[in-house]
C-alpha cells in the first residue's frame, strides 16, 4: 500500500485536524453533515458526509486477503483516507469479512482498471461513520461460510452498537453508491442496531443464495435487504433487486425509511414487508415510484404478493406514504385499530429526485450497478434476464456458471500532487476532481451522477 502526496500531506495536517474538529462539532447539531454533497449528484441521507476528503491516498496494489498493498490493509487503516486501485481482478477473502471500523473513508472502486474489482468469500462490514463506497462488487458465495462460523454472512453489512441509542450511535453518514451485491448466504445487504443516515443508491442487489451446503440457523437465505430495528433515516434510491425469496427490503420496528425508484424483479414471497413482531416501535416509511415485476420464481407460487405489505403487528404512530408505485398488487394493509397510510411523506431527505415509475426499468438497466459501462458477466446476465423476464432464484453460484474470471490488469495511477488543494474553489479537492474522470468512465456519463432525465425534486418536507 503506497502513500502518495507525502510532501503535501505535511502542509495539510493542520487543515485535516480542523476538518475533524469541525466534523465532531457538527455531529452534535446536524449529525456530522456539511452542505457539500460527497460527490456531485449524491442524494439521500448522509450524502453530505466528508468521507475521506482531505486525507491520505492509499493504493491497493494486489489482490491478497491481507498484508501490504491489500484492500483489507487500506480499509483498516486509521485517519481520513481515499482508497484507490492500481489493479483489477477478484479479491478472494480467506479469513473473514473486510471490516471498516475507522471513520472518514472513501473507497473509490472506479479507479480500478477494467474489469474492476470483485470481492469474493466474504463481505464488507461497516461499523463507523462517514464512509463512501463506490464501484465495487461484493459476491461472498458459500465457500467461506463453510469455514467461518457466523450467522450473519451478508454482502454489505452496516452495524451500529447494540444497546446504544440512535443519537449516540457511532454508525452514521454511510453512502453506498453504484455497488453490486449478490450471492450472500444471508441477505445481500443489511443494517442492524442503532444507526442513522445511510443511503444505498444506483446499485444492484441480486441472487441471494437459497439452498447451499453451509446453511446455518438464523440466516435468511435468498434474501435481499433487511433494514433492522433502530435504523433511522435509511434511503434506498434507484436500485435493482432481482431473484430473491423476499426482503426487497424488509423493514423492522423503530425505523425511518425512504424507498424511491427501486425495482423488485422475480420475488417468491414478500417484497416490501413492513412489520414489528418484536415490538421495537413505530415506523415511518416513504415509498415512491417503485416497480414490482413478477418473474419465473413468482410464477411457482401461483399468486402475486403485493408490493407493499403492512403487517397486523405495526404499532400506533406508524405512518406510511406510498405514491406512483407500479405492481399487479400495490398494497395489502392488515393493520387493525388504526390506519397507518398517510397523505404526505412522514420522512424525507431534501434533494432526492424522483422519476415516474414507468421510467425506472430503463434507467436501472442503463445506469445502476457497480460499473454500468463496464459490467461483469453476472451484472450483464441480470440485466438480460430482467429484459427477457427470465432467470430464477439460485442455490449456489455454480447454478449460473460460477464466478467470472476477471482479468488482472495493472496500471500506475498519477494521483494529483496537491491532492487536497481545491484549485478551482468549488469545494471539491483536486483528488475528487480527478476521481470524477474515472467515475464518468465506469458509469458511461458526462460525470454527473445521481440524476435522471425527467426526474424532479419531490416538493415535500417533513
Amino acid at each position: 500500500m503506497r502513500n502518495h502526496d507525502r510532501e503535501h500531506r505535511r502542509r495539510s495536517v493542520l487543515a485535516a485536524w480542523c476538518t475533524l474538529i469541525a466534523g465532531a462539532t457538527l455531529a452534535v447539531h446536524v449529525w456530522g453533515q456539511t452542505a457539500l454533497p460527497v460527490f456531485p449528484g449524491a442524494e439521500g441521507f448522509g450524502a453530505t458526509t466528508v468521507a475521506g476528503r482531505g486525507g491520505a491516498v492509499l493504493t491497493v496494489t494486489n489482490l491478497n486477503d491481507s498484508g501490504a498493498g491489500s484492500l483489507r490493509a487500506a480499509l483498516s487503516a486509521a485517519g481520513p483516507r481515499t482508497v484507490v486501485f492500481e489493479t483489477s481482478g477478484t479479491v478472494t477473502l480467506t479469513s473473514d469479512d473486510l471490516l471498516v471500523s475507522n471513520p472518514y473513508l472513501t473507497l473509490a472502486g472506479q479507479t480500478a482498471p477494467s474489469p474492476g474489482i470483485t470481492i469474493r468469500g466474504g463481505g464488507i462490514r461497516i461499523m463507523t461513520h462517514d464512509v463512501l463506497i463506490q464501484h465495487v462488487r461484493v459476491r461472498p458465495g458459500d465457500v467461506l461460510a463453510k469455514r467461518v462460523d457466523r450467522t450473519n454472512a451478508g454482502g454489505f453489512i452496516v452495524l451500529g452498537q447494540e444497546g446504544t441509542s440512535v443519537s449516540a450511535s457511532g454508525t452514521y453518514n454511510i453512502v453506498l453508491d453504484h455497488v453490486s451485491a449478490s450471492w450472500a448466504t444471508d441477505q445481500d445487504m443489511s443494517t442492524w442496531f442503532p444507526l442513522h443516515d445511510v443511503t444505498i443508491s444506483n446499485s444492484f442487489i441480486t441472487e441471494g443464495l437459497r439452498d447451499f451446503d453451509a446453511k446455518r440457523e438464523g440466516q435468511c437465505n435468498a434474501c435481499g435487504f433487511l433494514i433492522g430495528e433502530h435504523s433511522v433515516r435509511v434511503a434506498i434510491i434507484r436500485t435493482l433487486f432481482a431473484h430473491h425469496v423476499h426482503r426487497f427490503p424488509e423493514i423492522k420496528g423503530d425505523t425511518q425509511t425512504v424507498l424511491v425508484n427501486n425495482l423488485a424483479y422475480d420475488n417468491q414471497h414478500e417484497i416490501i414487508d413492513i412489520y414489528d413482531y418484536e415490538g421495537h416501535g413505530p415506523q415511518l416509511a416513504t415509498i415512491i415510484g417503485n416497480v414490482h415485476i413478477p418473474g419465473p420464481s413468482t410464477a411457482l407460487l401461483g399468486y402475486v404478493n403485493p408490493l407493499i405489505y403492512l403487517n397486523a403487528n405495526l404499532k400506533p404512530g406508524t405512518r406510511v406514504y406510498q405514491h406512483d408505485n407500479a405492481s399487479p398488487r400495490v398494497l395489502d394493509n392488515e393493520v387493525a385499530g388504526f390506519n397507518p397510510i398517510v397523505s404526505s411523506p412522514p420522512v424525507w431527505a431534501d434533494g432526492i429526485t424522483v422519476m415516474p415509475s414507468g421510467a425506472v426499468e430503463a434507467y436501472l438497466k442503463a445506469h445502476a450497478g457497480a460499473r454500468p459501462a463496464d459490467r461483469d458477466a453476472v451484472d450483464r446476465r441480470i440485466v438480460d434476464e430482467l429484459t427477457k423476464r427470465s432467470g430464477r432464484i439460485i442455490d449456489a453460484p455454480a447454478d449460473v456458471g460460477g464466478y467470472p474470471t476477471l482479468a488482472v490488469n495493472v496500471r500506475s495511477l498519477a494521483v494529483p500532487r496537491y491532492s487536497n488543494s481545491d484549485d478551482n474553489k468549488n469545494g471539491y479537492t483536486n483528488l475528487e476532481e480527478w476521481l470524477a474522470v474515472f467515475t464518468a468512465q465506469v458509469e458511461g456519463t458526462s460525470g454527473q451522477t445521481g440524476s435522471a432525465a425527467g426526474a424532479h425534486p419531490l416538493p415535500h418536507k417533513h
